[in-house]
């Protein structure tokens, strides 16, 4: 019987043994008979276990390295910088990588490995993917009983209005625009015989309200068709600027200029609009920008003048430096700095372009930005004579 105890006990001190092996899980080698501390998050792994010495660890550096937040025996890995175009969204810890992510209206293209412009649902289209730093927009034509009077990468199609009892459906809704309903006016006349003394009474003859009908039908017709002319001026008017100044034409002249730099300005006079020192950048016509652009990198000024210019805009060396190893030639880095630049939340205005060109002395171009500015004001000075 008493064997039959140390047979026991022997079998029970086995499977404790093997269990405690199994538990130790953080051991590199097979040799090492002990179980090995794990390094924990935020620290690196710099010298491993031995049967003599526990793990070694070290902290991270902030910004520079990080380590999973979980407890592991690997050293310290090297933070991510950002891609080419992508945004920093949260920045290098010793226990996070960077997090990086597009600019608005971008999302990063695996095809490419870059950020890309996001495509724009057109008007009577709604997206159904709204654009985002992870994929394109997805659009649809809108449904009957929906419309969408917008071009937008992120909308989605909205359901019709309806005009209540109260109202006149001037326009019916349809894919691109919504149900026009206007108040129907309140009567003119309200005549109540239970208000007037018991005494007198009303003739018909007395008084004839037709022509009072007749007349304020035709008010209401006139306003009807006069907020109707409105409405649609002011939708044709809204394609037309959105035409003009769509966020996109940056994208399309740079890929239709295939990236050479001829050196000469052409000025398109029937595309070029008037403007004032306080109009965005981007909202320039695209031949001025493309001047702009061409004129700075061209051979009569410094073909570096687009990093003193980009300095006096508030970009750091370390950007500049990573601006030029994304694009490449003098005429791309100009186009991507002025790009960035003008859809930041900085002040993107003419007139701070054309301080920051006088600083670096290229009046060369702040007169081709100051061509239109004087035309702007010859015109204002002709009227007021006329």
């Amino acid at each position: 019987m008493g064997y039959m105890y140390i047979i026991l006990f022997s079998i029970l001190i086995c499977i404790m043994g093997s269990l405690s092996y199994e538990d130790c899980t953080s051991n590199s080698s097979s040799d090492i008979s002990k179980c090995c501390s794990l390094c924990p998050p935020g620290h690196g792994e710099i010298e491993k276990c031995t049967n003599e010495t526990d793990t070694k660890c070290q902290p991270c550096e902030h910004r520079k390295t990080f380590s999973s937040s979980k407890y592991d025996t690997l050293p310290c890995k090297k933070c991510k910088s950002c891609r080419e175009m992508e945004r920093e969204i949260l920045p290098c810890n010793t226990t996070h990588d960077t997090v990086c992510g597009c600019p608005l209206d971008f999302y990063f293209a695996e095809e490419v490995k870059k950020c890309q412009l996001c495509d724009l649902c057109p008007y009577g289209w709604g997206a159904i993917v709204a654009c985002s730093t992870d994929s394109n927009t997805i659009c649809r034509k809108c449904e009957n009983g929906t419309f969408s009077d917008v071009k937008s990468a992120t909308s989605r199609c909205r359901p019709c209005s309806v005009c209540r009892p109260t109202q006149f459906t001037i326009m019916e809704c349809t894919d691109e625009q919504d149900t026009m309903c206007l108040d129907k006016p309140t009567a003119f006349l309200t005549t109540k015989l239970t208000q007037q003394p018991p005494s007198k009474t009303i003739k018909e003859d007395e008084f004839d309200a037709i022509p009072i009908y007749c007349a304020a039908l035709g008010a209401v017709v006139l306003g009807l068709l006069g907020y109707v002319f409105f409405k649609q001026y002011s939708r044709l008017k809204d394609k037309k600027r959105h035409q003009i100044h769509d966020p996109h034409d940056h994208v399309e002249y740079a890929r239709a200029s295939g990236g050479t730099d001829s050196g000469v300005c052409v000025d398109f006079t029937m595309q070029c609009k008037t403007y004032n020192e306080l109009t965005k950048y981007k909202d320039l016509p695209i031949s001025k920008r493309k001047c702009v652009e061409h004129q700075l990198v061209s051979r009569r000024g410094n073909p570096s003048d687009w990093r003193a210019l980009a300095q006096i805009l508030g970009y750091t060396s370390a950007k500049i430096d990573q601006l030029e190893s994304c694009a490449g030639d003098s005429l791309h880095c100009c186009q991507m700095m002025l790009q960035t630049w003008s859809h930041s939340k900085r002040n993107t205005t003419v007139g701070i372009l054309m301080k920051g060109l006088s600083h670096i002395g290229r009046h060369d171009i702040v007169k081709i930005l100051q061509a239109d500015l004087q035309v702007s004001k010859s015109d204002h000075k002709h009227v007021r004579i006329v």
